[in-house]
């Protein structure tokens, strides 16, 4: 994680990210595609939401999930709320490298263990 986020990261500003991100890198390594990942998609993801939350605002055709996502990031950090924004993470995240394995998808949102 050290290689992409750095101290006082502007993209972990939010504490409701930090858990489900960790859980993507430990499956990231367990599956060992992590190298494959870069800063810029999580950037690529955040200016995702970004543009997606001014949609929504303007009522243009938004991101369901992405709106979803955001609300439960300013809500209480319970285990639904962390579950869902891994999910949604871990499906990003699969297309991210989707030329890597075409099973990556359910490697990443298999249950996280320990």
């Amino acid at each position: 994680m050290d290689k992409i986020f750095t101290n006082q990261d502007s993209l972990l500003k939010n504490v409701g990210v930090i858990v489900p991100i960790y859980w993507l890198f430990k499956r990231l390594v367990e599956t060992k595609t992590v190298s494959k990942i870069s800063r810029k998609d999580f950037v690529d993801f955040e200016t995702s939401r970004i543009e997606n939350r001014k949609k929504a605002e303007t009522n243009q055709k938004s991101d369901y999930l992405l709106l979803r996502f955001d609300e439960l990031n300013s809500t209480v950090n319970d285990a639904y709320a962390i579950e869902f924004k891994y999910a949604l993470l871990a499906d990003r995240a699969a297309s991210w490298l989707k030329k890597i394995e075409s099973n990556i998808k359910e490697i990443l949102r298999k249950e996280v263990s320990d």
